[in-house]
């Protein structure tokens, strides 16, 4: 899949989480962009701490609610990299929408790991490296297979599956 591909490019990236080697790889990424200076410096720029998060705010405005079939083909990327906040939902929405979604390498996106437009990164480098490979290409259709598992259906199914208790699990249990 495309997903795997980058990311077995990039593993074996420095993965230390020091800053000036994310800004070395940064600029490997990058190259000659005309966004490269803009880049580095939002990298810089990031919080290192929640302390420093609350005393310098991230300059995003949230511009308020928006049906997302209205922004259907507006964006062809979305970024989710909590490892904290439950944005499942989210993130399958924007597969559905044959978005790219790029999300850290965490239990919680285990279920997104099967989707060749699901771009997962461990560190910062990495972030850049698949942010610029979704900037550059576009998102790859779903097969059946793979947009039936976005269903309610679907994920109906596996809840079941794994709320399923045996007879035996049953009499074990009493």
């Amino acid at each position: 899949t495309v997903s795997s591909s980058v990311t077995s490019s990039v593993v074996s990236s420095d993965e230390s989480g020091d800053d000036e080697n994310n800004v070395m790889a940064l600029e490997e990424t990058v190259g000659s962009t005309p966004n490269k200076a803009k880049i580095a410096s939002i990298i810089e720029e990031l919080p290192k701490s929640r302390y420093e998060l609350r005393r310098h705010a991230i300059p995003a405005r949230f511009r308020g609610r928006k049906d997302h079939a209205g922004v259907k083909g507006a964006y062809k990327i979305f970024v989710n990299c909590s490892i904290s906040e439950v944005l499942c939902t989210t993130t399958a929405e924007s597969i559905a929408m044959r978005n790219w979604v790029i999300i850290p390498f965490h239990p919680s996106n285990d279920f997104f790991t099967r989707f060749p437009s699901a771009l997962m990164y461990r560190s910062k480098s990495e972030f850049v490296k698949m942010l610029q490979f979704a900037l550059n290409n576009d998102p790859p259709l779903l097969s059946d297979a793979l947009s039936r598992e976005l269903t309610w259906t679907a994920a109906t199914e596996r809840l079941i599956q794994a709320a399923t208790v045996t007879k035996r699990q049953a009499r074990r249990n009493e």
